[in-house]
């Protein structure tokens, strides 16, 4: 016997429930590609990070050789510099030559 309250007929949308079902895999699917994508980002932008530190301090120690050079060919053609740059250039490595 039916009671008051008691279902009678459950209805069922097997179409309906496949699309939502699809549509959330699509969905998390967007979400790990997005993920997936600054986490790309994320890693480029170390790299060039890193690759931009490289330059810097290749070109710091090349300027460092080039003015330690350029002191020492100054120094054997007899010119002499300040007495402020001959503390630096000798502070850098330059203690051989003679000012």
């Amino acid at each position: 016997m039916v009671k008051k309250g008691d279902p009678i007929v459950k209805l069922s949308n097997s179409d309906l429930q496949l699309e939502f079902m699809n549509k959330e895999a699509q969905m998390l699917d967007q979400m790990n590609n997005m993920r997936n994508t600054r986490i790309s980002l994320e890693n480029n932008y170390l790299s060039l990070k890193q690759q931009l530190l490289e330059v810097e301090n290749a070109y710091i120690e090349q300027k460092q050789s080039y003015d330690r050079n350029k002191a020492a060919t100054l120094a054997r053609k007899g010119w002499r510099y300040p007495a402020p740059v001959r503390m630096i250039l000798k502070r850098s490595k330059m203690s051989n030559i003679t000012w």
